[in-house]
């Protein structure tokens, strides 16, 4: 099983996200990505999910799932898409949608498939 772990929804490893499996030594998704997330997904994608959330957002299982609003898709996918929906963004209303190098840094990561968690 592959992992990053975020305990009690603050990112353990500074700010990088692990991913490993059955207890190697976890590689990092990007620290920028990391920071991307930490800032705005995990109050409500931590495990269990928050304020409506569908699905927590904490290891490489999660983001390589299945969207849990179309199986068609993964979570990875999914995220690409919710936050580049100008009528359904991510993070939703009050908060801003994702812009600039947040939202930049996030696609790179999505159109790279996570290469991390693979």
């Amino acid at each position: 099983m592959k992992t990053f772990k975020v305990a009690g929804l603050s990112l353990l490893l500074g700010l990088s996200w692990g991913c490993g499996t059955n207890g190697e030594e976890p590689a990092n998704i990007e620290s920028d990505v990391a920071v991307v997330l930490t800032e705005n997904c995990e109050s409500c994608h931590g495990d269990p999910p928050q304020a409506g959330a569908l699905m927590p957002i904490e290891n490489c299982d999660d983001v390589l799932a299945a969207a849990p609003t179309n199986s068609d898709i993964t979570v990875l996918e999914a995220i690409g898409d919710r936050i580049n929906d100008e009528d359904n963004p991510m993070p939703p209303a009050p908060d801003d949608p994702l812009d600039g190098q947040p939202l930049n840094t996030l696609n790179d990561w999505v159109e790279a498939g996570a290469p991390e968690c693979e």
